[in-house]
């Protein structure tokens, strides 16, 4: 049965980020969260003449909201090999970054059996630079980066 797990971090640049994870047997879906201005908008059809119409689109205002903005999933590829993709949707420092990929990775371990003797990682749209997924124990090999365990 999946489970739902979370974590709070607070950054004293983005404030509060929450990381949000469903864990099954299966693999892990997680996805990161920070408050952020998120725009909604009003949609207005406006009649011209006998049947025709447009519809203008403008801002409604703006709202404080929970934005997210990376995700994470794991599943095992095959007997020992855990693959994880790590989605960045915006500039995030990378601290934040590395710490949501820890998280991920651990929940991962923690789930999946049989024991894991390796992670294949693939990032994808903004990453994390070289040097930080190396102090992260991360090798770059063949479009992605692994790590032995």
């Amino acid at each position: 049965m999946p489970s739902t797990v979370e974590r709070k971090l607070s950054d004293p640049e983005i404030g509060e980020a929450t990381f949000r994870a469903t864990v099954a047997s299966e693999g892990v879906r997680a996805r990161l969260y920070v408050f952020g201005l998120k725009r909604l908008w009003s949609v207005k059809p406006v009649i011209k003449g006998d049947e025709m119409y447009e519809v203008f689109v403008e801002p409604f205002r703006d709202h404080i909201a929970l934005c997210e903005v990376a995700y994470a999933e794991s599943t095992l590829l095959e007997a020992g090999v855990l693959g994880l993709v790590v989605v960045v949707l915006c500039p995030l420092k990378a601290d934040i970054v590395a710490e949501f990929l820890r998280w991920v990775e651990e929940l991962s371990l923690r789930a999946l059996e049989p024991p894991i003797s390796s992670v294949k990682l693939l990032m994808v749209a903004g990453s994390l630079p070289l040097e930080e997924l190396e102090r992260l124990g991360y090798k770059k090999a063949d479009g992605f980066f692994s790590k032995n365990l």
